[in-house]
């Protein structure tokens, strides 16, 4: 999948500079706000500035439409990026809440990192939640699009060893290059199913999320033609079940 950048993000105050993420072709720069100066966050910080591999939980958010809004930004002056980031702010903002480290932003994507499978529940948890207040949101502005049936939100996690490097260019001096198989494997299922859910592959399953899941294992061909295993996250009253998948609403 080509993903174009769209620019610089930051959300809060801003105590530290994390630079840069590659979760398959995509990198971005975005400082971290206030919120992460929890002991375990600073180690993972430390970790990455001294590009030592760690393990985490990987959470991957993407919007299911992306592809029509850009298309039709083209001849509404483009203004897709702003109407993204609009959407994309409240799962960041659950996620900060909860004390994960948003690492990049590209395109309709956002990467972020757990160290505790709380952490990664109770982010994904609010983000359903405030789901339809961000739609409710967008649908009160003067928004050039509004997308069939509202917008939808995939998000996928992982848990495995995170591999990362620097990057340097002219232009934007060295970044931190994130990659690995787990990136790799959360970006895979991200694209299984339809709808707003969460998806949550093997290892983050054994790690923990096996507690908050209550459906048979389902397998995903990606386009590379290797059977991905995933399951989904479930929510009680937060999420509905329709067609064989589960979403929240």
């Amino acid at each position: 999948m080509d993903i174009k950048i769209m620019g610089t993000v930051g959300a809060g105050s801003s105590n530290a500079v994390l630079p840069a993420l590659i979760c398959g072709i995509f990198t971005a720069y975005l400082p971290l706000s206030a919120s992460h100066d929890s002991e375990i966050n600073m180690m993972m910080i430390d970790l990455i500035n001294n590009e030592e591999p760690f393990k985490a939980f990987a959470l991957l958010a993407d919007i299911n439409s992306y592809t029509k809004i850009v298309a039709v930004s083209e001849a509404q002056n483009n203004r897709v990026a702003k109407y993204i980031s609009d959407i994309l702010i409240g799962g960041v903002m659950a996620v900060e809440k909860n004390n994960g480290l948003v690492v990049g932003f590209a395109g309709d994507q956002f990467l972020a990192l757990f160290k505790t499978v709380e952490e990664v529940y109770m982010s994904v948890h609010a983000l359903a939640k405030d789901l339809d207040e961000i739609c409710e949101y967008i649908a009160g502005t003067d928004s050039f699009i509004h997308v069939d049936n509202g917008i939808k939100i995939k998000v996928a996690i992982e848990f495995g060893q995170i591999d990362l490097t620097s990057i340097s260019t002219k232009f934007l001096g060295t970044q931190k290059l994130f990659a690995g198989s787990t990136i790799n494997y959360a970006s895979r299922i991200l694209n299984a199913g339809e709808g707003n859910r969460c998806n949550v592959g093997p290892s983050a399953y054994k790690k923990g999320l096996s507690q908050y899941i209550d459906s048979d294992r389902r397998i995903f061909e990606a386009k590379d033609k290797i059977p991905y295993e995933y399951y989904n996250l479930d929510f009680d009253g937060v999420w509905r079940n329709d067609h064989m998948e589960s979403y929240w609403g």
